[in-house]
């Protein structure tokens, strides 16, 4: 166990010093050490009138293991009918009867205690105590809290408190809510028709809320999703800086998303384009609303050829064979003409000039070649055609 500081603690009492330099906060000023288990004539203790009552409050609660209160031995008659009471400030104290001049208590198990209180209820003089020392459970390990560290809490990032388990990063992990960050927000749904509301719906959800559900349907069906109450904290409509409910096509943080929905403006419904729908319900520290309630639906309706995306509201131009019906990738990675990207729904006109200009010129070419090739032919059968008459001329003057 730990020792609680003495700046943890404030001391009072409701009787009087014995002796000036015997004061209430002398029961806790840390000079007598816990080997100091047996006390003659000490000097910095505490010497109050009886009947009295002393109290140690600690700054806040703590799970205690150990209550180490020492006396003095030349006192040890004044602790007759002497009570030590321990507990919280607004509970009832649990007490324990004071039974010699050194009483170390030991707490099997452990309990959460604010309070440490010492009585008399004697009339006959005064009473010393030399130091009364409060220990406390040690630190919980990263994710654990509360006695013997038998909770667990999720928080987003680093420990939480050890008694009540609250974050000190005041977010939770995904998929977990409550002030430790154990209640569990969202969940898995299979069934096919559903309802979903944010935590606390009517009322107002709670801030730092991080809730995931995953809906899977069969393997070729669709969900329907329908908003029937739509009320959540933003100030622009990008949803920057907002509370929002984002959803993805597909089970995974990693499947493309649908979209951001926050503010007042009931959201129009859509259908998925797989079988999973992933939604992640994000709240920051600012201002929290009624939040939203939608219902679910399992179809097997699917995009007609051509089509893709949410509400199947985006054109694919493939050359054969319908695209995905979430990405719009055409399967043959073929595009129709003029059409190029991978969902084929990019215009291709500079490439359709080229192919044009292209085609032009080898057009050009070929015509010019043609007629050249004309040209020569004609050429060669003109020289050809004189030649033979050139001979013919030749033999008739031989003749003669």
């Amino acid at each position: 166990p730990v020792q609680i500081p003495i700046s943890a603690i404030n001391v009072t009492t409701n009787a009087g010093a014995y002796y000036y330099a015997m004061s209430a906060d002398l029961v806790n000023d840390g000079r007598i050490k816990p080997t100091n288990t047996l006390v003659r004539y000490c000097s910095c203790c505490t010497g109050l009138h009886q009947p009295f009552w002393v109290q140690l409050t600690l700054d806040k609660i703590y799970i205690v293991e150990r209550v180490l209160i020492v006396g003095d031995l030349d006192y040890r008659m004044g602790y007759t009918n002497t009570t030590v009471s321990m507990g919280l400030l607004e509970e009832s104290l649990q007490e324990k009867q004071f039974t010699s001049d050194f009483e170390d208590i030991r707490l099997t198990p452990q309990r959460k205690i604010q309070i440490v209180r010492v009585t008399k209820s004697d009339n006959d003089s005064f009473t010393v105590l030399c130091e009364i020392m409060i220990y406390r459970q040690a630190d919980c390990p990263i994710g654990k809290y509360s006695v013997n560290c038998s909770l667990q809490c999720h928080c987003l990032v680093g420990p939480c408190d050890g008694v009540t388990g609250a974050c000190q990063s005041g977010v939770c992990e995904e998929g977990w809510k409550g002030n430790a960050c154990n209640e569990k927000c969202g969940g898995v749904l299979t069934d096919p028709v559903g309802v979903i509301t944010s935590p606390n719906f009517p009322q107002n959800y709670n801030n730092s809320e991080r809730c995931t559900w995953v809906i899977n349907a069969p393997e070729g069906s669709r969900i329907n999703v329908t908003f029937t109450d739509f009320e959540m904290y933003a100030v622009w409509e990008e949803c920057e800086y907002a509370d929002y409910l984002e959803f993805f096509n597909g089970p995974n943080a990693s499947s493309p998303s649908i979209g951001k929905y926050c503010g007042t403006a009931l959201p129009m419904g859509f259908n998925s384009q797989s079988n999973s729908l992933r939604l992640v319900l994000i709240t920051n520290q600012h201002l929290t609303y009624k939040g939203f309630r939608l219902t679910y639906t399992f179809s097997t309706q699917d995009c007609p050829l051509g089509s893709y995306s949410v509400n199947c509201s985006k054109k694919c131009h493939c050359r054969v064979g319908p695209c995905d019906s979430v990405t719009g990738a055409c399967g043959n990675v073929d595009c129709k003409d003029g059409w190029k990207g991978i969902t084929c729904n990019e215009t291709n006109v500079i490439a359709d000039e080229d192919t044009k200009q292209s085609s032009t010129i080898i057009w050009i070419t070929t015509t010019i070649g043609l007629c050249l090739l004309i040209v020569g032919v004609v050429t060669i059968a003109c020289l050809c055609i004189r030649r033979k008459k050139s001979t013919n001329i030749n033999i008739l003057y031989d003749r003669f």
